[in-house]
């Protein structure tokens, strides 16, 4: 197993953060499920979140 997995069974619960890696990570692999973990992530944020912003640089050239 891969590390990010490792870290999601050590706990209960998959923070905002665990799940903005797996985003990235589904990118970097080039799935297309990466856009939609990143709007999944998006969509929990409030307008002035800083994590907002974050997600769409990320995320700006991935296809939807």
């Amino acid at each position: 197993a891969d590390l990010l997995g490792q870290l999601a069974s050590a706990t209960e619960e998959r923070t905002w953060d665990d799940r903005y890696l797996a985003a990235l990570v589904a990118r970097n692999r080039g799935e297309p499920v990466g856009a939609t973990l990143a709007q999944r992530l998006t969509d929990e944020l409030g307008t002035n979140d800083p994590r907002r912003k974050m997600v769409e640089q990320a995320f700006a050239s991935a296809p939807a």
